[in-house]
């Protein structure tokens, strides 16, 4: 299939363009397949699965930091202790008290 592409107009372009990204995308997606079903099959006659060469597991979710630090008049307020420090955090230390009287 040829395609005079000088004689498109945008529109026809566009949709050109379109249906050639998801065929790209696509033809991406069946190779993957494709490869992965031979690599575990190879990996079979090896004795061996796919998932157990390659570390591939449960992935280790992230739990959120605790809180280290409270806010001394409202204790709903508080701070892991990482990243920027907060306003209030900046303002209660320069006022003279120490981090340890602001743990949590």
């Amino acid at each position: 299939m040829t395609y005079n592409l000088e004689n498109m107009t945008i529109r026809e372009l566009t949709k050109l363009q379109r249906e050639v990204n998801e065929a790209i995308e696509t033809f991406t997606e069946r190779a993957k397949r494709d490869a992965i079903a031979k690599l575990e099959a190879h990996a079979k006659e090896l004795g061996f699965s796919l998932a157990s060469l390659v570390g591939t597991g449960a992935v280790k979710e992230k739990t959120p930091a605790i809180a280290q630090f409270a806010h001394p008049d409202d204790p709903s307020i508080t701070w892991t202790g990482r990243g920027r420090r907060p306003t209030w955090y900046l303002e209660v230390i320069s006022s003279g008290r120490t981090p340890v009287s602001l743990s949590v």
